[in-house]
């Protein structure tokens, strides 16, 4: 039971900081556009940042259960 504990909360911790990588690569990659790009990508839609929410949601849910 230690052993499986220790696995999800790896894993939780593992997810979060995945999610915490994908956000700031996404934050760079926006800043790194010029004024015009930008202009572009808002007119088109704002940039989507669900992957990192959906991953953060995800680990919280795993902590949740790992002390329940």
């Amino acid at each position: 039971m230690e052993t499986l504990i220790l696995f999800i909360t790896i894993v939780a911790v593992l997810a979060v900081l995945f999610a915490s990588v994908a956000y700031g690569c996404a934050w760079l990659w926006w800043r790194s556009l010029n004024t015009l790009e930008r202009t572009l990508y808002r007119s088109a839609g704002s940039v989507k940042l669900w992957p990192a929410a959906v991953g953060v949601a995800g680990a919280a849910w795993l902590i949740a259960r790992c002390f329940a």
